[in-house]
């Protein structure tokens, strides 16, 4: 019995070391297939953030994703996360001075700022007053 049981014993470390090892080779291939993917199909199903500080009077923000409302910022930070490659629009509802640097930094009063979500992007909304 206790011959069976260690050569038992010796198998099954056998076959724990075989599926280490097949393991770290499906990890090491895994890593090597991320490796040769294109920039943009590694990042197909990733999130980024956009993030927005108010300052100045009172006013708030509404932020639409893919033409779908997903909220509106009325404090001082928010903070959302939208598929990258997303359309995004922010749109205020009082006059805007600055947006902060970014892809809004030309857009002034009420105007909305459209752009496209590649990476995370913040925003200083400063309103009139």
């Amino acid at each position: 019995m206790t011959a069976s049981t260690s050569a038992h014993g010796r198998l099954d470390v056998r076959r724990t070391g075989r599926i280490r090892r097949r393991a770290a080779s499906f990890i090491t291939s895994g890593l090597i297939v991320a490796a040769v993917l294109p920039v943009g199909a590694a990042r197909a199903f990733a999130d980024v953030a956009v993030s927005l500080q108010l300052r100045g009077a009172y006013g708030s923000v509404s932020i639409r994703v893919n033409g779908s409302t997903i909220g509106t910022c009325s404090v001082s930070n928010c903070l959302y996360t939208v598929p990258v490659g997303s359309s995004v629009r922010l749109t205020p509802d009082g006059d805007i001075t600055s947006w902060g640097p970014g892809p809004c930094q030309n857009v002034f009063g009420t105007k909305p700022c459209d752009f496209t979500a590649l990476s995370n992007t913040g925003f200083q909304v400063v309103f009139l007053g």
